[in-house]
């Protein structure tokens, strides 16, 4: 693999491999662990990573722990030898918290998901976000801040739906798109000049510090927004 090329990256042959869920009750849960419960609940998927590293401070015990009582359910995106685990809820949890019906979800919705946490991951090393689920296509889900609302959106490969949206459908929304290079974002341009809306990429939610994860368009080329 192309180290220069995003894990998330939709160029790569991943597959899903589904573990059986076999859960049938709920025992006892902690604080944080209701908290990981009905934030994984509104998204539908969660890294491994992202899990341990958001909320238990990367003691991969206490994840175990979750898998142990039943609380969630450990899969894998495979290529070759490499892999991704991600996790979903339980069925019986996500029956229960009426959480996001993963069924039919592809690589590329997988994919958005696990950006979508990367990129919150990256926010609350700033301010604290609450998550929602988003009604509106083609968002991936809602972050909220002292009254304000971010759409957020990833673009893996579905830019029409995107420049359908902004020509027809966006209505001044605060907006956060997460995209692997902003060269893929060229079909909005003509749309989104003086939008509420700013773009990161995979590799500044990986690399880049967290007061500069994002740009905006000028109307002419991607500017680093300004603070």
């Amino acid at each position: 693999m192309n180290a220069a090329v995003s894990p998330f990256s939709a160029s790569h042959k991943w597959r899903v491999r589904c573990a059986i869920d076999k859960s049938r009750s709920v025992g006892f849960v902690t604080e944080n662990e209701m908290k990981v419960i009905k934030t994984v609940a509104e998204i539908g998927v969660i890294g491994a990573n992202q899990l341990t590293r958001i909320f238990f401070r990367g003691n991969k015990k206490k994840t175990r722990k979750m898998i142990q009582k039943g609380f969630l359910i450990q899969h894998t995106l495979e290529q070759g030898t490499k892999s991704i685990p991600f996790f979903t809820l339980s069925s019986v949890l996500n029956k229960q918290f009426e959480g996001v019906q993963l069924e039919y979800l592809t690589v590329k919705a997988i994919l958005r998901r696990m950006l979508f946490f990367q990129l919150y991951g990256r926010l609350i090393e700033q301010f604290p976000f609450t998550v929602e689920r988003s009604e509106v296509e083609p968002f991936v889900g809602v972050l909220k801040r002292n009254g304000l609302v971010f759409h957020v959106g990833v673009v893996r490969g579905d830019i029409e739906k995107w420049e359908t949206f902004f020509k027809w459908h966006y209505d001044n929304e605060r907006i956060i798109l997460v995209t692997e290079k902003l060269t893929f974002l060229t079909p909005i341009q003509p749309y989104i000049k003086d939008k509420l809306i700013r773009v990161t990429t995979d590799e500044n939610l990986k690399t880049a510090p967290t007061d500069d994860l994002f740009y905006e368009w000028d109307g002419t080329r991607w500017i680093k927004e300004e603070r």
